[in-house]
């Protein structure tokens, strides 16, 4: 119950990745924890809303030619939702491949 109270706090604080990361620890953890998996479902939307900022934010950055910011936001928005996270996934491994070909 560490990892929860550590995520409940996290998001008092207003940092929803911290919070949500405590959450998939505590999950780790003990795999059946039905708060845990109740307070993941509470978040989703928020989780949803954030991925979606940042791939929004990671495409400009991408457009813009900025891979460095485009990979930190694409990396954010993966660590709040590592299991379905598709097209986030794709686009940072197009982003690292292109920064790995200019160096």
């Amino acid at each position: 119950t560490q990892r929860l109270e550590a995520g409940a706090a996290a998001l008092e604080g207003g940092d929803l990745e911290a919070g949500v990361r405590e959450f998939y620890e505590a999950l780790k953890l003990d795999p059946e924890s039905l708060l845990s998996k109740a307070r993941l479902a509470t978040l989703k939307p928020r989780i949803s809303a954030e991925i979606k900022r940042l791939h929004r934010k990671g495409i400009d950055a991408y457009v813009d030619d900025r891979l460095d910011a485009a990979i930190d936001m694409w990396s954010q928005a993966l660590a709040l939702e590592p299991l379905d996270s598709d097209q986030v996934g794709r686009d940072l491994g197009k982003a690292k491949k292109l920064k790995d070909l200019r160096k």
